[in-house]
């Protein structure tokens, strides 16, 4: 087993894991398991959208789990379930990258110290960001949670659509980089 299917292994088994933890009703049991396996067949296939899709099951899975932990604890676990959902459809990619080649140890070693900042920096401002909301939480009215829900909906609809806009480069000739001219899709 590559470190990448290893690593795809890990975040599976969080993303299987973390909503039968929260509830292990029948009803989560099953969009779980079904979101684990999906998740594999996305990465053995080499194929990100079926690894997302995986992720989607996954995440329908804990959203019928209910309320997890809460407060801080709750924040961090739950930013470690997105680490992992993260972390499974960049395997998925990598595998399709990746396909065939002979890649060395090197390689491996960055693409980890690479997630071990990445986790280091999601975990840490999960925890600031949840110390700041019990301090301020005390000077906020009392909101319903829909209109909470719709504004992170927002949030993170803005987020995904900004990060879809990077530029890409329009020539295809690595040899000519005076040709290469940047546009936005966005």
């Amino acid at each position: 087993m590559t470190p990448l299917f290893a690593a795809g292994a890990a975040g599976i088994a969080i993303l299987v894991g973390l909503p039968l933890w929260c509830n292990a009703a029948p009803e989560i049991v099953v969009p779980a398991v079904l979101g684990g396996m999906v998740c594999a067949a996305g990465i053995r296939l080499r194929f990100v959208a079926v690894a997302v899709l995986g992720g989607i099951l996954a995440l329908l899975a804990l959203a019928l789990a209910g309320r997890g932990p809460g407060g801080l604890a709750g924040l961090v676990v739950f930013a470690g379930f997105g680490l992992a959902q993260w972390l499974v459809v960049e395997t998925a990619a990598l595998a399709a990258r990746f396909h065939g080649a002979a890649v060395e140890g090197a390689i491996w070693r960055a693409w980890g110290l690479e997630w071990v900042g990445r986790i280091a920096v999601v975990l840490g401002a999960a925890a600031i960001l949840g110390a700041l909301g019990m301090v301020v939480a005390p000077a906020l009215p009392a909101l319903p949670r829909a209109p909470l829900a719709a504004l992170g909906l927002l949030v993170a609809a803005g987020a995904a659509w900004r990060a879809s806009c990077r530029p890409e480069q329009t020539s295809r000739n690595p040899a000519a980089p005076s040709l290469d001219v940047e546009t936005s899709r966005c």
